[in-house]
């Protein structure tokens, strides 16, 4: 009997795969009083240069970030951070309160992206970086690492097939996409036979950069028109 055969499927393709934060949306003017753990964090960084490429802080340096996008980065920074409580940090409920979404493993691993030294909280050094890195001025490098964080569920260094099934549960829950656990299965399989050489089971930083390397498209949400959305009102 003579079937069709089913379409191969792609790894991590962007439309499963979980989509980088938006941007805020509003600003308010800078707040003065900042939370004693987010100003000993901040006061690490060095002063405004006023010139672009040189901007502000080293952890954004040779970036080309021009300073008006930096300064609304920081007013938008601001704004999210006294959604709750105005002590210069962004905890995980302002986070989603900003965005206006449930708790979820999915939203977790978003906030995880942003709270670089996973403290609970995210200051205005790492929300400067990290929505720099999601940038169009961001390094493709850094776009590549900061995907491979949001699958690397237990922070040991690579993604289990369990990782990846977690996640894209969750990602497809919080998406409202229809995903059947065949299809799901098949992606996961998919993306395995490609990228983990070593056929160990897990897939490593080198093993994943590889893999986008062949699949570019993979990371593609982690680009954003973020200068865009922070003008407007």
């Amino acid at each position: 009997q003579d079937t069709a055969p089913a379409n191969k499927p792609e790894p991590l393709d962007a439309k499963k795969a979980p989509e980088a934060v938006p941007a805020p949306d509003t600003a308010t003017v800078e707040q003065p009083e900042e939370a004693d753990k987010a100003a000993s964090k901040e006061s690490q960084a060095p002063p405004a240069s006023g010139r672009r490429g040189t901007a502000n802080a080293d952890y954004l340096s040779g970036m080309g970030l021009p300073d008006n996008f930096i300064e609304l980065l920081k007013k938008k920074f601001n704004s999210i951070a006294a959604l709750e409580k105005d002590d210069g940090i962004i905890d995980s409920k302002e986070f989603r309160d900003f965005l206006d979404v449930e708790e979820s493993l999915f939203m977790d691993r978003i906030f995880n992206i942003f709270d670089v030294d996973n403290d609970g909280s995210v200051t205005k050094p790492e929300f400067l970086k990290v929505i720099a890195y999601l940038s169009p001025y961001g390094p493709h490098e850094e776009k590549v690492n900061l995907s491979f964080k949001m699958w690397d569920l237990q922070g040991d260094s690579v993604i289990s097939k369990d990782e990846l099934h977690k996640l894209m549960v969750s990602s497809a829950s919080s998406s409202s996409l229809l995903v059947s656990p065949e299809q799901m299965q098949q992606l996961i399989d998919a993306t395995f036979a490609l990228a983990d050489v070593d056929q160990n089971g897990e897939i490593t930083l080198t093993e994943y950069h590889k893999l986008v390397k062949a699949y570019p498209n993979m990371i593609s949400n982690m680009t954003l028109d973020i200068e865009s959305k922070l003008k407007e009102a």
